[in-house]
């Protein structure tokens, strides 16, 4: 049974509970003053309906079941809601009663005693669109101190709008200066909180029109000719709500357009694109006078009044410009063409050395059509018979026979050549190329030397095989030299005359002092003697072995070994002094490329290394290299 200072307090819970309201109570206060004036049978009679009334009071709240209910089946998210109580007067402490899922926000009790209590929850920030939440007492006691289980009750806030409608389809081509728009079902009111993604990332503003459109337009171009992905999220639940993969358009693409230079004075300048162009979205324009039209969706067709030789022209596809899709012209793009100028040869053929010199086909191209006598009447050869002319487009084409071996033919193009439409040409042109240059080769058998030091043994064995003469070895013709080997005597430096005999040992070494070599004269003695007529040469040049190839004379080739080669000298028994290189070796050249006059290169038999082939002047400064003697045998 409570007290009446809880009770008071119960019925008044705005009142400071730290006093106690009936000390104050003014017929309380008199009681004494009631006693005094002897009303002993009243003041017993009100006590006694008090407590009366007290205990049917206190009968009435502690009795039955109290439950909580919330009678609205939709919640709105940003409104405060309200739960009845069956029951008055039960002590609720407000810090105790839980909301989930969490939402921040504050619960109030209004008392009534005519009906039961009602709990107000009144939220910080808005529910979250279709959610149901659960609300739960805890720690819930009558006035009597009974603790009292209330059991949870559960709401629904109202859904959020749907998706009606979305500006970008699926595998949609959208605009380069496109919006995205979604367009919900009902009014927002803060019930999504709706964002646009795109892959790859975009810098994109936001609006919104009445709560309902919304759109987001991108602050520059979308990026044209590539595929995008869009996702609009709701950030309030983390849903995705639309995925959409699109196409951004292509911006206008020219595929053909008028040719940059010779544009003839009846020339018409056609521009295609790759895409159906928004006509009225800008207008080509050109520099030069005359009059365009789109021919149709993809094609325009300038036609000048006039153009003058010699000049260029511009034309600008505008900043603007836009395809029937979408895709638009981000800069300015400026083209340029000109009409012809001077007449100028671009070019000759045919290209090359070592050409046929029975018959060849001469091209010479002009930048720009030309009066045809004119320029026939300028076209010069140094060689050769012109046997037919003929043209292909621009270029004349000569058919020209018997221009000679080995022979540099010249093609000159004189000025003064005239044009169709154009300026005359101000200066000459010429080209040359080279005719086939003769090759003699003598079918020489390849042998290699027997010995360290017998390479004019090989030379001479090979030389005399192909006139017929077989020699079993380098030694029997090295016996020919004359063969009487020794040392250098390093002491006086004397040592035997390679113009008389073979000097040292065939298998010794040069550099030792050991073993040398021959010259010409002894080994043109050793062809005689084996039936062959021979020539030695002192100073030999390309033009005589040369001659002696187209003889088919093979000969045998003194020079060094290689680069790192040094003159020598020593003195014969005689006293004469001979000079002549170290490392030395002889080569035999079996076979010339070009004339008699005009030798190109020789092909050379090393008895050391095989076949080779060196140019004219190699062979002149391999023989004369580190005092080498400048000498050659011809086997005839």
């Amino acid at each position: 049974m409570p007290d009446l200072y809880s009770l008071y307090a119960i019925l008044n819970p705005k009142h400071n509970q730290n006093k106690n309201p009936m000390k104050k109570d003014k017929t309380i206060e008199e009681a004494p003053r009631m006693r005094k004036k002897k009303w002993p049978l009243i003041t017993a009679i009100g006590v006694g309906v008090f407590v009366v009334v007290l205990l049917a009071i206190a009968g009435w709240f502690t009795h039955g079941t109290v439950e909580a209910t919330y009678q609205q089946s939709s919640v709105a998210v940003d409104a405060p809601i309200d739960v009845k109580l069956s029951q008055r007067l039960l002590q609720i402490p407000l810090d105790r009663i839980a909301i989930t899922p969490e939402v921040k926000g504050t619960w109030t009790l209004e008392r009534s005693l005519s009906e039961g209590d009602t709990l107000r929850f009144t939220q910080r920030e808005p529910f979250v669109a279709g959610t149901t939440y659960t609300v739960t007492l805890q720690e819930v006691r009558r006035v009597t101190g009974i603790e009292v289980a209330i059991s949870p009750i559960t709401f629904e806030t109202e859904t959020a709008p749907g998706i009606a409608e979305v500006s970008f389809g699926e595998g949609a081509t959208l605009a380069a200066d496109a919006s995205f728009n979604v367009t919900l079902s009902a009014k927002n009111r803060n019930l999504r909180d709706l964002h646009l993604q795109t892959n790859p990332k975009l810098a994109l503003t936001h609006s919104s029109r009445d709560d309902t459109v919304f759109t987001w337009k991108a602050e520059k171009l979308l990026p044209q000719g590539k595929k995008i992905t869009l996702t609009l999220v709701d950030k309030k639940t983390d849903t995705v709500l639309v995925t959409r993969h699109v196409l951004i358009a292509p911006p206008p693409q020219v595929v053909n357009r008028p040719p940059e230079t010779n544009f003839g004075k009846q020339d018409t300048a056609t521009i295609t694109f790759k895409q159906a162009i928004d006509h009225t979205s800008g207008t080509i324009r050109f520099s030069a006078a005359g009059n365009g039209v789109w021919r149709d969706d993809k094609t325009y067709v300038f036609t000048p009044t006039s153009v003058t030789p010699g000049t260029t022209y511009t034309y600008v596809i505008p900043k603007g410009l836009r395809t029937k899709d979408g895709g638009i012209v981000e800069k300015a793009q400026t083209y340029r063409f000109s009409t012809p100028g001077a007449v100028a040869v671009v070019g000759f053929s045919p290209y090359g050395q070592e050409l046929s010199q029975k018959q060849q086909t001469i091209r010479v191209s002009f930048n720009q059509p030309v009066d045809k006598r004119s320029a026939e009447a300028r076209v010069v050869l140094s060689r050769g018979t012109i046997q037919s002319r003929t043209w292909d487009g621009n270029t004349l084409v000569l058919t020209a026979t018997n221009f000679g071996v080995q022979q540099t033919v010249y093609i000159t193009v004189q000025a003064g050549v005239q044009p169709i439409f154009g300026l005359t040409s101000t200066q000459g042109y010429g080209h040359s190329f080279t005719t086939e240059v003769p090759t003699k080769r003598l079918n020489v058998p390849m042998y290699y030397q027997q010995h360290a030091q017998s390479c004019e043994s090989a030379s001479l064995r090979m030389a005399l095989a192909y006139k017929g003469k077989y020699v079993g070895s380098d030694m029997t013709i090295l016996r020919q030299f004359g063969y009487s080997p020794r040392p250098l005597d390093k002491k006086n430096n004397v040592w035997d005359d390679p113009e008389l005999q073979f000097v040292g040992d065939v298998n010794g070494n040069q550099g030792a002092g050991t073993g040398w070599g021959v010259y010409a004269q002894p080994v043109a003695k050793a062809a005689r003697y084996f039936g062959r007529g021979a020539e030695a040469r002192y100073g030999v040049s390309a033009s005589f072995v040369a001659q002696n190839i187209y003889k088919g004379n093979p000969v045998i080739l003194w020079g060094i070994w290689d680069e790192s080669a040094t003159q020598k000298s020593w003195k014969t028994p005689g006293g004469r002094k001979v000079s002549g290189p170290i490392p030395m070796h002889v080569r035999l050249i079996v076979g010339v490329k070009g004339s008699v006059d005009k030798p190109v290169g020789f092909y050379v038999h090393d008895p050391i290394t095989g076949p080779t082939y060196w140019t004219a002047d190699y062979m002149v400064y391999n023989a004369q290299r580190a005092g080498a003697a400048n000498m050659a045998v011809a086997v005839q």
